[in-house]
């Protein structure tokens, strides 16, 4: 959007100086008055004044002054028509309405900008429009040129004219907006476990400008089916506001959701304008846990290679006495749009759990069907690793190491991974915000490879607690510490 200002001028320019005649008004009973300053030999503006003319525009506090002033020679080649401001202003765009009654349509002509330090007028921009002559308005949009003067000049009329100058209804310069438009930050876990709450935090940044903003959040399914509306208006005032808003899980069935929010507020023209965020949130059945997946690394060994060519061929052979392997719910991204290989791109994609705990991960393309064409994921990604282990020869795990939870902030269970590289006693312990010890994952000797533990916090308030992961190699001695940070959110 731009800030514009409306300066309405009616123009009845005449081919003999001195000369002077009135526009036809487009409205019934509104005056008409002069413009108090002329310059030239033409015919002078007309203008409807904003108390005679109003359209909910003129009076707009951004709105440019009104009142243009008209001359030139008696040819018509050389009129202009002008407009002047006390301060020097942007401006990239024109739009001219024409009076329909008359039929005078401006086809081309030049706009120019008054240049202060050469002291001379400056051609900005040339159009000419070939036809049809039936359209009342002509839109120019050029590159900004700022200065107190702007005017257009050299104008070409349509076949159709019945005079060598244009009649005017209204002309609408624009300005280019500079105001910083509101900064919305959004905050909003990417999985709730039914009956959790879904709580949805902003924050709105601005460095001047109080007013009223409303927001509306919609929750779609992947289709585009509306599930539910909430709508909340409140006081922005600057610099910063935050607020909230919480949303009962259970109103919502269990699989993936594109979160719209619908923001109103104001923009860099100062105006209110229409501003959408959307947001993935998955919504898992009580106790479920979602499923992590990385394109094209089914058998969740850290390594896309041979083993997933023949983990994926294994699992479609034995599904055919089982066809329910073969179909589960399909992932969702926000810019599947506009990306068709989203589902494919090396990264961690939740998912919801199929019927068998490989399902989802043998769903490489996210489509909720396995078949030979999620071979596609696994040549994509040929070779690439994740997580935080490496390979040696593809299958070893070459150091101690853990990674970080996931799903992350959670609620109410999460899934943690760590790897040794050799036969080890190993503890995970989980710690409070006091280091007070709340449970204890993992407390054994394991064998070389990667582990995965799992962190019910069901019967715990939300925060922040952290696993404390201690590993000794039992024939080498080494030892490793880690510590991560989880985030429970109910």
């Amino acid at each position: 959007m731009t800030r514009f200002s409306r300066l309405f001028a009616v123009a009845a320019m005449l081919a003999m100086i001195g000369s002077v005649a009135y526009a036809q008004s487009p409205t019934p009973n509104i005056a008409l008055s002069a413009v108090a300053s002329h310059s030239g030999g033409g015919s002078p503006v007309y203008n409807y004044g904003p108390d005679e003319y109003n359209d909910g525009v003129i009076a707009n506090q951004n709105s440019l002054p009104w009142g243009w002033t008209s001359g030139g020679s008696t040819t018509g080649t050389n009129n202009w028509i002008m407009y002047e401001w006390p301060t020097p202003q942007t401006f990239g765009e024109v739009a001219l309405y024409h009076a329909e009654i008359n039929r005078r349509y401006l086809t081309g002509g030049t706009i120019q900008y008054w240049n202060a330090a050469t002291n001379a007028w400056v051609d900005h921009y040339t159009w000419l429009n070939p036809g049809p002559y039936t359209n009342w308005l002509t839109i120019l949009q050029f590159p900004p040129a700022t200065s107190t003067r702007m005017r257009i000049t050299r104008w070409v009329m349509a076949p159709v004219g019945q005079t060598t100058n244009p009649n005017f209804r209204e002309i609408e310069v624009r300005n280019i907006c500079n105001d910083p438009p509101t900064d919305i930050t959004m905050n909003v876990p990417a999985i709730v476990n039914q009956p959790g709450d879904i709580n949805i935090t902003y924050q709105l940044d601005r460095p001047f400008g109080d007013t009223t903003v409303s927001v509306t959040f919609n929750w779609l399914t992947p289709q585009g089916q509306l599930v539910l509306s909430q709508s909340q208006t409140f006081a922005f005032v600057a610099p910063t506001t935050n607020g909230s808003i919480t949303v009962p899980s259970t109103s919502l069935p269990p699989g993936f959701y594109n979160l719209q929010a619908l923001w109103m507020v104001r923009d860099e023209c100062d105006a209110l304008g229409e501003v959408e965020k959307n947001i993935v949130v998955m919504v898992l059945a009580p106790g479920q846990v979602a499923c992590e997946v990385w394109p094209g690394d089914v058998n969740e060994d850290l390594i896309v290679n041979y083993g997933d060519k023949k983990g994926l061929n294994n699992y479609i052979h034995d599904a055919n006495l089982r066809a329910s392997w073969l179909q589960g719910p399909a992932r969702y991204r926000v810019d599947a749009g506009d990306d068709p290989l989203t589902f494919i791109r090396w990264e961690a994609q939740p998912a919801v759990p199929w019927q068998t705990p490989e399902g989802c991960h043998m769903d490489t393309d996210g489509n909720g069907m396995v078949n030979n064409f999620d071979n596609i994921a696994i040549r994509v990604n040929w070779m690439r690793t994740h997580g935080v282990t490496k390979q040696i020869n593809e299958l070893q795990v070459s150091e101690f190491d853990i990674s970080q939870n996931f799903p992350n902030p959670f609620n109410p269970s999460t899934s943690i991974k760590f790897s040794v590289p050799e036969v080890s006693h190993v503890t995970i312990t989980v710690l409070d915000v006091l280091g007070r010890e709340v449970t204890t994952l993992k407390d054994g000797t394991i064998e070389a490879g990667v582990h995965t533990v799992q962190f019910n916090a069901e019967n715990l308030e939300s925060g922040m607690y952290f696993a404390v992961a201690n590993m000794q190699g039992v024939k080498s001695g080494l030892s490793y510490t880690e510590t991560i940070r989880m985030t429970l959110s109910k």
